[in-house]
């Protein structure tokens, strides 16, 4: 008894977009010779650009905006991570300071 195996291919495209224009594949899944799945980017991603240029970004702010931000965004987050371990260097030396005394 002879077998005879046809080779098949699928091919599952995942796409998003508001208009056929503005079309972009977000992933694609083949099944041959075995499963394959490629993420072309996150839907969150894609969110937030739409986001972004329902606001008019980039062309609402000027040039310098973007490295003005990503600074200050690092400032922020430098501020964010002093504060949090001041904050637990006081409490660990509250700590100390109340078993010397109890203890």
């Amino acid at each position: 008894m002879e077998v005879s195996s046809a080779i098949s291919e699928i091919i599952l495209e995942e796409w998003n977009g508001s208009s056929s224009t503005k079309l972009s594949r977000t992933a694609t899944i083949t099944s041959s010779p075995s499963l394959c799945i490629q993420r072309s980017g996150n839907r969150f991603h894609h969110v937030w650009r739409r986001v972004l240029q329902a606001f008019g970004f980039p062309s609402s702010v000027t040039p310098d905006y973007v490295p003005f931000q990503m600074w200050d965004s690092l400032q922020g987050l430098s501020t964010y991570i002093r504060m949090m371990l001041s904050t637990q260097v006081s409490v660990l030396f509250t700590f100390i300071v109340l078993l010397k005394v109890h203890g």
